[in-house]
């Protein structure tokens, strides 16, 4: 497993589903409470999680260490991410 290809597509994941998570709030349809940013937060930790798992399991035969490594990783990412949104969306609710 490339591990070097591992963190540059969580990246990329991680950037990508922020910014739709910045989008989604920025628009302004709705007035942003906590239970809709919980929502939002939920769709972006699938679009980091999702893709990256997918590539790595459908391209590679995993052993049971490198399956733990990918999902650490995934999640060291996810946390970020996390923290991040939950300090942009602190602007926004009221």
């Amino acid at each position: 497993m490339n591990t070097d290809l591992l963190h540059t597509m969580c990246k990329e994941a991680t950037r990508k589903a922020f910014n739709e998570f910045k989008r989604q709030i920025d628009v302004n349809l709705f007035p942003l409470d906590n239970s809709i940013k919980e929502v939002l937060q939920n769709d972006m930790l699938q679009n980091i999680g999702t893709p990256v798992t997918k590539h790595f399991i459908n391209n590679y035969n995993l052993s049971t260490l490198q399956i733990e490594l990918l999902e650490n990783t995934i999640d060291n990412y996810k946390k970020i991410a996390l923290e991040t949104s939950n300090n942009y969306a602190g602007k926004f609710l009221k």
